[in-house]
């Protein structure tokens, strides 16, 4: 699942520069705080931006990754490396953990907040790392969340040598608190380097960091689709740490590339305040918001309940984490058929309200729900995953083709910031949902079993779905009402422009 901008940088914009050996360029990352419209940064480049769109979206779809100067490509070849061994080592544990801990006397409960409190960490810290690079270098940042996230995760290795009961639960819920605080250090000083690389050209180039960009971004979508299986497979072969031991090996090796690839910087601080608040007092942009908290909470209540529910199947490691990639790689690859939808002029509501619909069919059948006479079958499991993860595309996608849309409308220029702003409110929600999901799902799990729990979840996209129909009927009544409104007003303008007649 594609991870995104960290709400860390709603906080305030920075500015940087990078000082390689024999040139230096100065980029500006981007004001998220505004009351009207956010600053870009770019300077003298923004005011020729309206008149050379089309020439500028001509030239930007010449530009590719091989038309980077070498900085820029070690900069985007670094941080891919990093975001994708952080989602992995995040998610490769799904597919065994709840089994490990269970044999050392934790309740589903209390290791579906293991896997919560990890996201809950990066709600905490995030916005205090986002303060913290008005005094550090981001470079130190990086390396700092990379060496805490590769350390915790082979330690987290070790675990299930700690003694069963209390000292194994609070040793998890420590190391994973630590392994959040680390990947909220990177992500924070990463996507903010990444967006101001990328900033510097975006007066010409807009789409570059659009498409580029967002290419860094989806590693860590990549890094939780590849985990389970990656972890599946190398528990299978070698025990509960080797799958720890090889992901926090490869994070500790990224300081390497880290310290020989990344340009040093500098951050000059600059305040600035409103806007995030100001889109979250939409209506139609809090909807989006639930949209996306709703997605990550079915997400991550799977990750915490499917594998109790597959040990039925007596499945070997590396064949429950192929399964746990099912929804993922569906998402991946549909996920760009869903934005070219939205370009054709699809209205994105109607995809959402669409791609809820999925994701509440996919419960009723995964447990299946217990008002069923059947039994579960690992093919209809199969199956509902795989619409699940249609639906989550269907829902997630056109969510931010949504929000964006009803930013522009509320007066926010189409342009860098918006889209960063827009990203930063994603990633609040992501957190949101993905800390809830495995959470509640724990406690459902060990209270309710899975199948009753299923029912919950479908509830509450159920929920979701007539949350969606009366918003699209809302506005259906407000277009009608503005369109009799203009009707009357042209019929009053032509009866002034007719002559009285004596």
């Amino acid at each position: 699942m594609p991870r995104k901008e960290n709400p860390s940088s709603i906080e305030h914009s920075q500015y940087f520069s990078t000082k390689p050996q024999k040139t230096k360029h100065k980029f500006a990352s981007v004001s998220l705080h505004t009351d009207k419209t956010p600053s870009s940064g770019t300077g003298r480049n923004e005011k020729h931006g309206e008149s050379t769109g089309e020439k500028n979206t001509t030239v930007a779809k010449k530009l590719k990754i091989s038309s980077f100067c070498k900085q820029q490509f070690y900069i985007l070849a670094t941080l891919c490396y990093g975001n994708f061994c952080i989602a992995a080592c995040v998610s490769l544990q799904a597919p065994f953990f709840p089994r490990q801990a269970e044999e050392k006397g934790a309740t589903p409960t209390q290791y579906g907040l293991v896997f919560g409190v990890f996201e809950l960490a990066i709600i905490v810290a995030s916005p205090i790392c986002s303060k913290l690079l008005s005094h550090v270098s981001p470079n130190f940042l990086i390396s700092t969340g990379l060496f805490f996230c590769g350390t915790t995760t082979i330690l987290f290795g070790f675990i299930d040598r700690a003694p069963s009961g209390t000292p194994f639960i609070v040793l998890a819920f420590t190391i994973r608190i630590v392994e959040g605080l680390g990947s909220a250090s990177f992500m924070t000083a990463a996507n903010s380097v990444c967006a101001g690389e990328f900033r510097d050209q975006v007066a010409t180039t807009l789409r570059v960091y659009e498409r580029n960009g967002q290419f860094y971004i989806h590693f860590f979508g990549v890094g939780l689709i590849v985990g389970p299986t990656l972890g599946g497979g190398l528990y299978q072969v070698g025990g509960f740490a080797l799958p720890f031991v090889v992901l926090g090996s490869l994070l500790l090796l990224g300081i390497a590339k880290v310290f020989f690839l990344l340009p040093e910087t500098e951050w000059k601080n600059e305040e600035t305040s409103g806007g995030f608040f100001k889109l979250l007092s939409n209506f139609g942009i809090i909807i989006n918001s639930l949209v996306i908290i709703s997605s990550l909470l079915a997400i991550g209540f799977n990750v915490a309940t499917l594998e109790p529910h597959l040990r039925q199947f007596d499945l070997e490691g590396g064949v429950l984490g192929t399964i746990f990639i099912i929804n993922g790689g569906i998402y991946a690859f549909t996920s760009p058929i869903f934005g070219r939808i939205c370009d054709k002029g699809v209205p994105p509501k109607v995809l959402c309200t669409f791609g809820s619909f999925l994701c509440a069919l996919s419960f009723v059948f995964i447990g299946p729900a217990p008002y069923f006479s059947f039994s579960a079958e690992l093919w209809l499991i199969i199956v509902s995953l795989s619409i699940f993860g249609l639906g989550l595309s269907a829902k997630i996608v056109p969510a931010f083709f949504s929000t964006l849309k009803e930013t522009i409308n509320l007066g926010f220029p189409d342009n860098f910031s918006t889209k960063t702003l827009v990203s930063a409110i994603f990633s609040s929600s992501i957190s949101i949902g993905a800390f809830i999901g495995p959470t509640v799902g724990g406690y459902l799990l060990e209270h309710f079993g899975y199948r009753l729990a299923t029912v919950i979840i479908f509830i509450e996209e159920c929920a979701m779905l007539l949350l969606l129909l009366i918003q699209a009927c809302w506005l259906y009544v407000k277009s009608e009402k503005a369109k009799s409104l203009q009707e009357k007003h042209v019929l009053l303008d032509s009866e002034k422009n007719v002559p009285s007649s004596y």
